[in-house]
């Protein structure tokens, strides 16, 4: 039977189906079996372009014009639309294949319900199956098709309605101006308010000595210390509010102790399993403790442990798969018979709620980056927690069914580190860590000694991950003056600093100059992603080269058509490289290969292992990878630092002196020579002038931390 559909182009259909997969082109909305999830408009245009031509290879070229006749784009837009289309359509995102050099194409499956194509208009249902012709329309289905199509569209309708909802539903707090609690000089790690909200407990190392437990009133200027021992840390209310729980570690060992809230004799109360226990707090009931420690002497992954204040006896509450690194930040319910925690691995985290009895668990929210604490609401039935999906920490909240996307609440700062409240949320307590970093020039004389130290880029922030160009004539470097993470350029005097990047947000580490210093190297983290970018120094436009996973930014090729980058995965790294004309990416090395630097020729790539001692060189088109001498020096990242020079590689073996560069690896020879007399500056990310004589350093001068209390409106 035909229709008046009959003859069409598939782009005039409403809904595409392919697999399990049913896209509505009316509204962007793919379903994935009974998920909706939304498509960017041009997205779907990309979607419906690759699945009228499938199987057939399309151009970049051809793409663009289909997608953005109207209009001029960087191929950088292409790509990425199609790493979103393969996010969103999760496991069967592999049917989008990258022909690399040439251009992309839906898959070829075999499959006759591959694809389906679907016309409808309000009486109507018209469907296309797959077929070896190019697709137009040539039957209608009955009417049961166009039941099971209305329930599927009415589902999907409701579904979507309910994202939105989700999405777009008012905040449950609106927060309001905040007011400074108190400012130390050094650093506070872990805070504790009072369930009346009038005291705050905290952990304070000031000026780089051992942490004590202070205690401080709300509107108070002066801290009371409680604790005068070696490392003292993670201080916990008791419910009355008359003591104060907190953990202790000396020689090797840690333990649960006592002291009372107004100053006292201490009184420990056990011994733990791992000397690096975390989390400590307090049932509200006043009858047990919860910290995150190991669950035996067998196994190093913390899980969430309750402590029985009256029988003493210890129970382990919390399943943490081998997989992970652990349960943490544990978060009593107001009834005590919950506990929240978060499950982390590979820089995320689940947040999870367990009942105290039963120990099941409840997953309540999937957060793509480490939560940093968390706080129930008043009628626990949400879970509050901060978290840094950029550079800005936020506040989200997610109820405890876990049928609901975490919600933002409110944006909280580039410098918070925890939070906590004693009402539910209705007033945060927050923990500020301030630093201010800079950058500081040292000038080696002949004698491979600092001659000069003097500090050249500064701001009241951040400044880190210094960059001479080729030239020597300008430095690259990462700053949040702006008020989040950018990449900024100065001349070679560190004057005239100019921002160069605009990414406004996410976690951004400046990388080195290409060759010829029209681009900068760099890699930007959002959430659980760290990917790959190059930024023109003359316009700041960027380019996304990698898309999802953990990257890091190394160096360039010699002939500036690729960057190195090393990739770890289930902290297993390998080294890569990726075209930044093309988007091709080849592997380089794997085993734990991490640092690398391409001969000044080009025709070998040497490189350093997390875990395995020696330095390696492997071909740079690929092939095996060989030790350079006789792998005695360089015992592994864990033990040494690598600093990329022009023309080198300096190797500083921190089991020995961290302040000594011991050797240096000569990148046009490969010969690997012993250093004596050369002092390496202190501070973190280094960079080296062209000349060797220069050396830049990025420095912490000042650190504070700052407690501050904000009120719900």
């Amino acid at each position: 039977m035909s229709s008046e559909f009959e003859g069409q182009p598939v782009e005039n259909a409403k809904v595409i189906r392919f697999g399990r997969h049913e896209f509505d082109m009316s509204s962007n909305l793919l379903l994935n079996g009974k998920s909706v999830v939304p498509i960017a408009p041009k997205s779907g245009e990309l979607l419906s372009v690759l699945l009228e031509f499938r199987g057939k290879l399309l151009s970049k070229d051809e793409l663009m014009e289909r997608v953005w006749s109207d209009s001029f784009v960087e191929e950088s837009n292409l790509t990425h639309h199609i790493a979103a289309l393969r996010r969103v359509l999760g496991s069967d995102g592999d049917w989008i294949e990258t022909v690399p050099r040439r251009g992309y194409r839906f898959r070829e499956s075999g499959k006759k319900e591959l694809v389906e194509v679907v016309f409808r208009d309000e009486e109507k249902v018209t469907v296309v199956e797959y077929s070896d012709e190019p697709l137009t329309i040539s039957r209608l289905r009955s009417k049961t098709a166009l039941f099971i199509f209305a329930s599927i569209a009415i589902a999907a309708v409701i579904a979507s309605a309910a994202w939105f909802a989700t999405e777009r539903s008012p905040s449950p707090l609106s927060y309001g101006s905040s007011t400074v609690v108190t400012t130390l000089s050094g650093s506070i790690n872990s805070i504790d308010v009072s369930r009346d909200g009038r005291f705050i407990a905290y952990s304070w190392s000031p000026d780089k000595k051992p942490p004590k437990i202070y205690v401080q009133m709300v509107g108070s200027a002066e801290p009371l210390q409680l604790t005068d021992a070696e490392n003292d840390y993670a201080p916990a209310w008791s419910p009355d509010g008359k003591q104060v729980a907190f953990l202790r570690r000396k020689g090797g060992v840690a333990g649960i102790y006592l002291v009372p809230a107004l100053g006292g004799s201490e009184r420990k109360l056990a011994d733990l399993n791992s000397p690096s226990p975390v989390g400590l707090t307090w049932a509200p009931d006043g009858r047990s403790l919860a910290l995150s420690d190991v669950g035996s002497t067998e196994t190093d992954i913390r899980a969430i442990v309750l402590f029985d204040l009256s029988t003493g006896e210890r129970r382990t509450v919390s399943r943490p798969p081998a997989d992970s690194y652990g349960d943490f930040k544990p978060s009593f319910s107001n009834d005590s018979k919950k506990l929240a925690f978060s499950r982390e691995n590979n820089a995320t985290s689940q947040i999870i709620v367990s009942d105290v009895d039963s120990g099941t668990e409840t997953l309540v929210a999937v957060e793509s980056t480490f939560a940093q604490s968390l706080v129930w609401s008043k009628g626990d039935d949400a879970i509050l927690y901060s978290a840094k999906r950029g550079a800005v920490a936020e506040l989200f909240s997610c109820p405890v069914s876990g049928e609901q996307k975490p919600e933002k609440v409110a944006a909280l700062g580039t410098q918070v580190s925890r939070i906590d409240s004693a009402d539910s949320g209705r007033t945060l307590i927050i923990l500020n860590s301030i630093r201010d970093m800079n950058i500081w020039q040292t000038t080696i004389g002949d004698n491979g000694r600092s001659d000069t130290d003097a500090k050249l880029i500064s701001s009241p922030r951040l400044e880190e991950y210094p960059a001479f160009s080729n030239l020597g004539d300008r430095i690259a470097f990462s700053s949040d003056r702006s008020g989040t993470d950018e990449i900024w350029i100065t001349d070679r005097e560190g004057r005239d600093a100019f921002q160069l990047s605009q990414f406004n947000g996410p976690v951004v580490v400046s990388g080195t100059w290409s060759p010829d210093d029209t681009k900068i190297g760099a890699h930007v983290s959002m959430g659980q992603d760290q990917d790959i970018y190059w930024l023109s120094t003359s316009t700041g436009y960027s380019t996304r080269l990698t898309f999802g996973g953990k990257n890091f930014i190394r160096d360039w090729s010699i002939d500036g058509k690729w960057l190195y980058f090393a990739t770890v995965d289930n902290n297993v790294s390998k080294l890569q490289k990726v075209n930044v004309a093309t988007g091709e990416i080849l592997t380089v090395a794997d085993n734990g290969a991490n640092l690398g630097a391409e001969s000044l020729d080009g025709r070998f790539v040497y490189f350093v292992k997390l875990n395995e001692g020696g330095i390696w060189r492997v071909p740079s088109g690929g092939g095996p990878a060989e030790l350079v001498g006789d792998g005695s020096q360089f015992a592994g990242l864990a033990k040494a630092t690598v600093i990329t020079g022009r023309t080198g590689l300096f190797l500083s073996d921190n089991a020995g002196d961290p302040r000594m560069v011991t050797d240096f690896l000569d990148l046009s020879t490969g010969r690997l020579t012993k250093l004596t007399g050369r002092t390496r500056p202190t501070g973190l990310s280094f960079d080296i002038s062209p000349d060797g004589k220069q050396w830049l350093s990025s420095r912490t001068d000042y650190l504070a931390s700052e407690i501050v209390q904000m009120s719900a409106k």
